[in-house]
């Protein structure tokens, strides 16, 4: 079956990021049934906004703290690049769970999140510098690179968080876990499951750390089942730790303005 969904991304034009996010999500839903399921798994390879997929009938998931850290991404940066707003906040931070049209379930305010966080992964994929970036790893990790770029890039945020915010990255992280909690009922059910395992691993924290990018690697790399050899990674993110940092301070300057420009026009269109 895997080897129908590997033959299905390779003849397909989709690109390096979105082939490893929805491969991704597949493989969280795969692994995740882990007791009773049907062995019928469809998937839909379309545009990516309009990905649908439908997952095992009659199944009961067995998921581990293990299995979650595999599903750690670059959760810090949507979460900064959303503003003051919680409920928008949330939303970018769960916006690769959310498919299609199916945001449109969710209040309003967690819509304009959603569509924030689709609006800064179409921009990242085509930035010059992010590309720049992910061709130190083609060669070792294909369309992985993509992925690992945007969690090296979160350990930068995270590792010089005192040049983007006056508030302790501790203190900051603590307060979006407490949003969580307080809101733990509006988010989608996968990210029910991972919050309290993020909150008990202090996920966000471990990024300012290499160490803690390793330990996020390896869990994408069991998620891809040894595939995606991700956690070599930080072998070229210390090999070449200069020139990422450098590709970070300058992209994320520009993100950050991309991003706030982008919010205010999404807030207009919701008539927030």
């Amino acid at each position: 079956m895997l080897k129908r969904i590997f033959l299905i991304f390779s003849i397909h034009p989709l690109g390096s990021r979105q082939k490893s996010k929805i491969l991704n999500h597949f493989l969280l839903e795969f692994t995740s049934k882990c007791s009773t399921y049907n062995p019928i798994f469809l998937i839909r390879i379309c545009k990516f906004d309009e990905c649908k997929s439908r997952p095992f009938k009659d199944s009961r998931s067995c998921l581990s703290a293990d299995r979650y850290t595999g599903n750690i991404m670059n959760f810090l940066a949507h979460i900064y690049l959303s503003g003051e707003n919680e409920l928008i906040t949330i939303g970018n931070f769960v916006g690769d769970g959310v498919r299609g049209n199916k945001y449109r379930n969710y209040p309003r305010e967690i819509q304009i999140g959603i569509q924030l966080h689709r609006e800064i992964d179409t921009f990242t994929d085509a930035h010059p510098i992010f590309r720049r970036s992910t061709k130190r790893l083609h060669k070792g990790y294909s369309h992985y690179s993509g992925v690992i770029v945007d969690i090296f890039f979160d350990h930068f945020l995270a590792k010089n968080w005192k040049q983007y915010s006056a508030v302790p990255l501790a203190d900051y992280v603590d307060h979006f876990y407490k949003s969580l909690n307080d809101n733990l009922e509006v988010l989608p059910p996968r990210f029910q499951r991972i919050v309290p395992v993020m909150i008990e691993g202090n996920w966000l924290l471990s990024y300012a750390t290499v160490d803690g990018i390793q330990l996020v690697l390896n869990g994408m790399n069991r998620r891809t089942k040894g595939i995606s050899r991700m956690n070599n990674a930080t072998k070229e993110l210390q090999e070449h730790y200069e020139d990422f940092e450098k590709d970070f301070t300058e992209f994320f300057a520009e993100l950050i303005a991309f991003s706030t420009k982008k919010r205010i026009e999404i807030e207009k269109l919701h008539n927030l």
